[in-house]
């Protein structure tokens, strides 16, 4: 353990870490180090101890890297961090980056998007710092990109990543699943990576120092309504601030299990939305006999054109072993896939027509392509009220084990600024998964509803948990009728 007080120099910010995870962080020695937990853990003053470790910042070739969510973010860094290496480094420039005392540096940034991986990629840090790291990288595609620039070639400075975080934020469902879920309080190693991680929670009950100077800070935790004292009080990562499908969760997702062909037929359905420059979301469902809607697959890649993509959706549809290769009975695409583009001086191509190809030439002419409704507000509500609960039973579940895309998707949403009444859009495609999915389940309750219709003129009307009675046109104006052959 170093001691940061005694090596610090007499100007430096004399400073030593609390007792418990503050201390526990700064002894580790694991490839990927994460903090967090509540509001005020005191994860910040560990991370700004840890970016300043002697033997590095005494190494005139050291070079570290710190970034944060936003320009305004790292302002507040900033400031904290002027004060806590005063007599260890100068910030200065910009964009600023630390000149430390050695003559080694730090830059500091800001993490936009994907796009901003090319200032990173292919440099060499010894040392990352993401704070907020769940509301800084959404998802673990750009992470483990931005990974790929920690290491080291100097003798005696291993490469170490530390991130600090508490849950929510768009990166909620990958940290969780990739930090929080495996390795919390013990050293994980992951085989694929070769490389180590543990995730060290905090409470603001371990920072003595705010608990003891800002006692009216911890009332206020105290005070706030749910989910936001489970999220900000104890750091609860299974109920966070800001997301948008609050309903949605792993109690959704079942073990697999086998369809029948008499069952698959007529009863499977598709949605996809279709990319190129971003990835590619395919998921197929199954409505059962009792109306219940079943996401059996997720299909998410990126490959260089639509008719790659559609061949592999069609291998994966046949060769699926829980629908014995029955193919769906339509599929619903984005208003994407209906986009020309002229490809010599005469003919002309949509992304949908590869898809009709490669599954004509499959022997699957007869599955039908219908351009998805896309009404973002209407789809919301389908979404959520699909993952409510009602008499122990969901409109919406999920195959285990095959689905861990949609997983993340959805439960990555946060709320849109600007309209509460939607999930907030991403300019890097990273919610392809969510939008595909509000097509299908979109056109899974007009089936719902037409497949009840049906069953009211027959006379074997029955009460199921969610109100379908002409659900979409009393409820929103209009039926889907137009899908339906």
């Amino acid at each position: 353990m170093i001691d940061y007080k005694h090596q610090q120099t007499k100007k430096a910010v004399e400073w030593s870490p609390h007792p418990g995870p503050q201390t526990w962080i700064l002894e580790r020695a694991e490839d990927f180090l994460l903090m967090g937990g509540s509001r005020g853990g005191g994860k910040t003053d560990a991370g700004l101890a840890w970016g300043c470790e002697p033997d590095y910042i005494d190494n005139p070739r050291f070079r570290g890297l710190v970034l944060r969510s936003s320009a305004e973010d790292l302002g507040d860094w900033i400031f904290r961090a002027t004060k806590f290496y005063d007599g260890l480094g100068k910030i200065t420039g910009r964009p600023p980056r630390i000149k430390w005392r050695g003559g080694g540096e730090t830059i500091l940034g800001h993490w936009k998007d994907k796009k901003t991986l090319s200032k990173y990629i292919g440099q060499e840090f010894q040392k990352i710092n993401v704070e907020e790291l769940t509301q800084t990288i959404a998802t673990l595609e750009e992470f483990l990109l931005l990974m790929g620039s920690c290491r080291s070639t100097i003798e005696g400075l291993p490469a170490q990543f530390y991130g600090s975080t508490n849950p929510g934020g768009p990166g909620h469902a990958w940290v969780k699943k990739f930090f929080v879920d495996r390795a919390r309080n013990k050293a994980f190693i992951d085989d694929d990576l070769g490389k180590s991680l543990i995730f060290i929670p905090s409470t603001i009950d371990n920072n003595p120092t705010i608990m003891e100077i800002d006692p009216g800070y911890v009332r206020m935790l105290d005070g706030l309504p749910e989910p936001l004292r489970s999220a900000w009080r104890r750091g609860d990562w299974d109920c966070f601030e800001g997301q948008f499908f609050n309903e949605f969760g792993g109690h959704l997702g079942e073990d697999p299990f086998d369809i029948p062909v008499q069952d698959a037929v007529g009863r499977l359905y598709g949605s996809v939305d279709m990319g190129v420059s971003h990835a590619t979301s395919f998921g197929l469902w199954y409505l059962d006999r009792s109306n219940f809607s079943h996401r059996i697959f997720t299909y998410r890649g990126t490959l260089p054109t639509h008719g790659a993509h559609a061949q592999e959706v069609f291998n994966r549809i046949a060769g699926f072993k829980f629908t014995h290769g029955v193919f769906p009975k339509r599929i619903v695409y984005c208003r994407s896939g209906n986009v020309a583009t002229r490809v010599d001086g005469h003919s002309v191509i949509k992304p949908v027509d590869k898809y009709i190809e490669v599954f004509t030439r499959g022997g699957h002419s007869d599955v039908e392509f219908v351009m998805a409704v896309d009404d973002r507000r209407i789809g919301c509500s389908l979404m959520r009220e699909g993952f409510t609960m009602r008499n122990g039973e969901a409109f919406v579940r999920f195959f285990r084990g095959y689905n861990d895309t949609f997983e993340t998707g959805i439960l990555s949403r946060v709320f849109d600024d600007n309209d509460k009444e939607m999930y907030k859009k991403t300019k890097d495609g990273d919610d392809d998964s969510a939008d595909e999915a509000r097509y299908g389940i979109v056109d899974l309750y007009s089936e719902m509803t037409h497949f009840e219709t049906r069953k009211r003129n027959a006379g074997k009307a029955r009460v199921i948990p969610v109100d379908t009675d002409n659900y979409m046109r009393r409820n929103y104006g209009y039926i889907n009728d137009n899908v339906h052959t």
